[in-house]
């Protein structure tokens, strides 16, 4: 295949993908069922399993089971390690920093994911000044803002709030969670005061009609939960 076919053939899959994906979020986004009560279980969430995995020590398995590039690969494992030298050296060699896998992740969900692990926020940075979209739908539909306040570190979901500018952004999957409700449903307190701090609206509500106060108490994080009822009647976190 000619590296003009295989160009055509990448753009030709990422186009279908990104269709799908807002399709999804589309239906999921309009449909209330109503046969869902509020008390509903709450909708698992993981972080990209590539970071876990590489941190768990079975890269070479995952490499196989996700179809990596060997470019690919190399970048991702930099990543995770926390090698800043090892990520330049990817970069320069020819690394596609917006390359996914066959689940939709992207380098930069990678660096989110692992950032409590490690401060990534220079890595971070050096994705996306080498050109990472931090735009693009990883697994399900999740956003990288979304994945950063369910086990990012607060200095990067800062980061791509102030990028992105929609601190309420919701995706089409668990019920059109919007970045707050996702870091309740995680107990991610520190995120939750970042998210509020921009401007994040506590009042919002799921298709169910839960707000993210109701998630923090259905997941039994009752602190988070108790700063969220705090901020809905007051409006502020102090």
């Amino acid at each position: 295949m000619r590296p003009d076919d295989r160009v055509s053939s990448r753009n030709a899959i990422e186009s279908h993908r990104r269709t799908a994906c807002d399709e999804r979020q589309t239906r999921s986004c309009r449909a209330r069922p109503a046969t869902v009560q509020k008390n509903a279980d709450l909708p698992s969430y993981s972080a990209p399993r590539i970071g876990r995995s590489f941190v768990r020590g079975t890269r070479n398995t995952l490499r196989e089971s996700l179809a990596m590039t060997e470019g690919f690969y190399r970048l991702v494992q930099a990543i995770c390690d926390g090698n800043e030298s090892a990520v330049v050296e990817s970069i320069a060699s020819g690394a596609d920093v917006n390359e996914r896998d066959d689940e939709g992740q992207s380098p930069l969900f990678f660096s989110i994911a692992t950032s409590r692990r490690r401060n990534q926020m220079k890595i971070c940075r050096m994705l996306i000044e080498a050109g990472a979209n931090t735009e693009l739908s990883g697994p399900n539909g999740h956003s990288a803002l979304h994945v950063a306040a369910a086990f990012g570190d607060p200095s990067i979901l800062e980061a791509l709030i102030v990028m992105l500018g929609d601190v309420d952004l919701r995706i089409g999957i668990d019920a059109c969670w919007t970045p707050l409700m996702v870091a309740a449903r995680y107990g991610r307190i520190d995120n939750a005061k970042v998210l509020l701090q921009h401007g994040a609206d506590v009042n919002t509500v799921d298709f169910i009609g839960r707000s993210a106060a109701d998630i923090a108490l259905k997941a039994k994080h009752y602190r988070l939960a108790r700063l969220l009822s705090h901020t809905k009647r007051n409006g502020t976190t102090s």
